[in-house]
């Protein structure tokens, strides 16, 4: 399989940036178990706050959508704009060739 130009996965340029799986993971997870901001919208109606609630999600809006993956440590993937500091002077970063990065639970970034 041929991805972005490398061989295999392997061969694609990564990036490691310690601590980065878990920054994400609890900022994440913190919106997810916050409560649904919809509710703020009828919580002077009773009877409209509990349909509002009974129909909620499993988890508030995140910018990720990928709760169940944070939960499980699995690789997530993130739009460039998220990429730390430590990503600039990294080529698959600076190229702009990409717009989307996947992040290991082990702090490896790569082109998506």
């Amino acid at each position: 399989m041929v991805r972005d130009g490398f061989a295999s996965a392997e061969q694609c340029p990564r990036l490691h940036v310690p601590g980065l799986y878990e920054k994400i993971r609890a900022k994440e997870l913190k919106l997810a178990f916050s409560p649904d901001p919809r509710l703020w919208l009828v919580k002077d109606d009773p009877v409209e706050y509990e349909r509002v609630a009974a129909t909620a999600p499993k988890y508030s809006p995140t910018v990720l959508y990928q709760v169940d993956e944070l939960l499980a440590f699995q690789p997530v993937r993130f739009p460039r704009w998220w990429l730390p500091a430590e990503a600039h002077g990294w080529a698959p970063y600076d190229s702009r060739e990409h717009d989307w990065f996947i992040l290991s639970a082990d702090d490896w970034l790569m082109p998506a």
